[in-house]
C-alpha cells in the first residue's frame, strides 16, 4: 500500500482495493485464454505497466515519450509466451 499520512489511511486502503479489483478483473478476462497462474501473473504485469504509464503521464510525459514504452511492454517476453499459450516464466 502507498504510504500516506495517518489521517488519509482510509483513502489509501480504498485506492489499494480499487487497484486490486482492477487487476482481478483483467485476470478474470485472461482466464479465457490462459491457465490461472499465468493469467494472474500477466494481469499483474499489465497493471504494473499501466499504473507506471499513468504516473509518468501525470508527471508530464507525452504520448511521444510513452509510445516506445508501450511498444516495448507489448512485445515483452511475457506477452509473447502468453500468446503462444505457454506458461509464463518457464
Amino acid at each position: 500500500m502507498i504510504m500516506c499520512h495517518p489521517d488519509n489511511q482510509a483513502v489509501a486502503e480504498t485506492l489499494a482495493k480499487r487497484r486490486a479489483a482492477f487487476r482481478q478483473a483483467i485476470s478474470e478476462q485472461l482466464l479465457r485464454w490462459l491457465p490461472e497462474p499465468d493469467a494472474h501473473n500477466l494481469a499483474r504485469y499489465l497493471v504494473t505497466v499501466l499504473q507506471g504509464l499513468s504516473v509518468q503521464a501525470r508527471d508530464g510525459a507525452t504520448m511521444d515519450d510513452l509510445r516506445p514504452v508501450i511498444k516495448m511492454a507489448l512485445s515483452a517476453p511475457a506477452l509473447c509466451d502468453a500468446r503462444e499459450g505457454s506458461a509464463i516464466g518457464r
